[in-house]
Parts: structure tokens; sequence; C-alpha cells
């Protein structure tokens, strides 16, 4: 009874030991030298052995910081759980800034929730030089046609044009704006545009145009510049459009009408070679299909005669003219003279000695192989 008692209280003892433990607590920022505007990760990871554990946060605000929060995640790694929160961060002030997280508290699977005690973080600031504007993205941008009329278009014809402005390093309400760049030429009407998100990277724009002219389709030039934090130097993204060629409705139905004639000329030329192609291949399946069945002399001479007409070397020729018709077009094959030298010498062989259903099956095998 004694050693229960004990064995109870030591379980409770490691039980109480193992909720009181305080987690290990990592903070860190991806970069703590930004330009404004320039986007920053701030990274808080607790280590825990309990694997059940969670976070409560609050939201986190900051005046001068535009803030987008990340999901929980959870991690097992060596049997402990990792609890990682993330926040993407752009600061709108060029001036250092501490870093100062809302309450956070550690919960584990048993006992009382810990607020974590988190230092603050210096995040420093530069200002942008003064020839950068306000609308100006700081980060990478990447301009994406995608066009799905094919590389000829009729005029008169409305077609939808979609650009999508890409990045990952700039806030979604910095993308820039590109419905600018998109005029009317005397060539090309562009109809008003739908901008809509794509996802918090993408801004997609639909553009309805309607080419007036024939020729090279006129597709407005599109280039944003934008801020390069790497370099600390200006950049240009350029959009690369699509080649299109502009032709009148009835041009367009011409030239079908020349492709289909030439398309049914070219059936009713090639109908004719095709068949006689089709011809002598059946002829010469049947011809090895004979020979692979002959028993006689004669019928090994009926099956090579259509063989010889299946590829176009005559009628009622000697096996001497087979065998030269045959060597013209293939130099390097000798098994062919054998056995039409074993098939005369069984022509006029007074004793048969050599089996000649062996010799018809030995050309055709020859024969299939050519």
């Amino acid at each position: 009874m004694v050693k229960h008692l004990l064995l109870l209280f030591a379980l409770c003892a490691c039980i109480s030991t193992m909720a009181d433990e305080k987690p290990e607590v990592k903070l860190s920022l991806s970069k703590n030298n930004i330009w404004q505007r320039e986007q920053t990760f701030l990274t808080l990871e607790v280590i825990s052995k309990d694997m059940l554990s969670r976070l409560d946060k609050e939201e986190f605000k900051q005046n001068g910081l535009s803030i987008t929060p990340y999901n929980l995640d959870k991690v097992e790694r060596n049997n402990k759980l990792h609890l990682i929160l993330k926040w993407k961060i752009f600061s709108s002030l060029a001036k250092d800034q501490a870093l100062a997280l809302p309450r956070i508290r550690y919960r584990p699977n048993s006992g009382r929730p810990i607020k974590l005690e988190l230092p603050e973080l210096l995040l420093k600031v530069k200002p942008l030089p003064i020839y950068i504007p306000p609308t100006m993205p700081v980060g990478k941008i990447k301009l994406h046609s995608e066009w799905k009329n094919g590389l000829i278009i009729p005029t008169r014809k409305i077609v939808e044009w979609n650009i999508k402005v890409n990045s990952s390093q700039v806030a979604p309400q910095t993308l820039p704006a590109i419905s600018r760049l998109l005029r009317s030429s005397e060539s090309l009407q562009i109809l008003p545009v739908k901008r809509f998100p794509e996802s918090s990277k993408t801004q997609r724009y639909q553009i309805p145009v309607k080419a007036v002219s024939m020729g090279k389709l006129d597709l407005p030039k599109i280039e944003v510049r934008y801020f390069d934090p790497g370099t600390g130097r200006l950049k240009k993204a350029t959009l690369n459009k699509p080649f299109v060629v502009v032709l009148n409705q009835w041009l367009l139905w011409l030239i079908a009408a020349l492709l289909i004639g030439l398309l049914l000329f070219f059936v009713v030329k090639i109908t004719p070679w095709l068949q006689q192609l089709l011809k002598k291949h059946r002829l010469k399946k049947q011809a090895l299909q004979l020979l692979k069945q002959a028993k006689n002399y004669p019928q090994i001479r009926g099956a090579l005669g259509k063989y010889a007409v299946a590829k176009d070397w005559g009628m009622n020729m000697t096996l001497d003219s087979f065998m030269q018709n045959y060597r013209k077009n293939n130099s390097n094959e000798k098994n062919i003279e054998i056995l039409i030298n074993k098939l005369q010498k069984y022509q006029f062989a007074a004793e048969k000695k050599e089996s000649i259903d062996r010799i018809g099956r030995d050309l055709y095998v020859a024969l299939r192989r050519s």
C-alpha cells in the first residue's frame, strides 16, 4: 500500500514538473535593416515537449506598420512540438522602431497557461531616395500576359486579353495599377477593363480589345518601374506582348476556303497513291503467307511471283531476275541468294535431297525482314 502511494506521489510530481516546464522561445526578424515599404518577416517559435500544447495570441497592431498575420503552424521534430507564429511587416515610416508583440500565452495540455515574456526587437528603416514616388512598389514586380485567341483574329471582333501583375515582396495594396497604361489607338479599341485580386500576391486584369484595322495587332506597351531593395536601384518590368495578326473577316473566309481547297486537292492526289500502297502491302502479305504454307516448288514460285509484283519488279520473272532485283535494294543481304540457289538446285536436281517446304519457310523468314 505504501509503495503504491509513493508511486502515485512520484507520478503526480512528474506531471506537475512537466506542466510547469517552460518552453523554449525564439523570436527573430528575417531582416532587421530595411528600406521604407520593404517587406520583412517576424517569426516566433515556441518549442515544447508537450505535443498537445498551443498558443493564444492577440491582434498585432503598431503605428506606422502594415502587419499581415499567418496562421499558427505546428511542426513535430525530434520528439518536440514547434509552434510557429509569423507576421509579414511593412513600415511606412522611415525611422527605427521597436517591435512589441501583443500578449501571447502558451497553453500546455494540462496546467496553467504561461504568458510569454518576449523581448522587443529593433527594426531599422531607411528612408527611400527622394526620387521614389509614394506609389512606387518596393520589391520585384512580374508581369505576365495571357492570350487565348490564336495567332490570327478578325477585325471588329471583341476578344479578351489578360494581364497578371505579381509580386511576393510588396504589400497587396501597393501592387501597381496598369489601367492608366491601357489606352486605345487608331488601330485598337480598349473597352472598360476589369481588375480583381487573384490572390494576395496577384492582380488580374481582364481587358476587352477590338482591332479596327488589318496588320500586326498594336497592343499597348506595358512597363512598370519598381525600387529594388536588394540593389537600392530603380528597375523596370516589361510585359512580353503576344504576336497577333489582324485580318478582315472576308479575307479570313477566303484563306479558309483556299486551305480547304488545297486540302481537297491533296486528298484527291494522294488517295490513289495510298490505295496503291495498301494494295501492294496486302499483296506482299499474301505472298509471304503463301510462301510460309508452300509444300512444293510451283507454290514457292507462285508466292515469289506475287512478292515481285508487290515490289514493282514485274511479272513472271525468273529466279535470277528475282535475285538481281532483290540485290539492288538489299546489297548486304546474302541469305536470299543462298536460298534462291538452293531452290534452283532443287528444280534441276535428279535426287531431291533438300526439303522443299524447309526452303519455303526459310525464304518466308528472310523476306519478312526486308
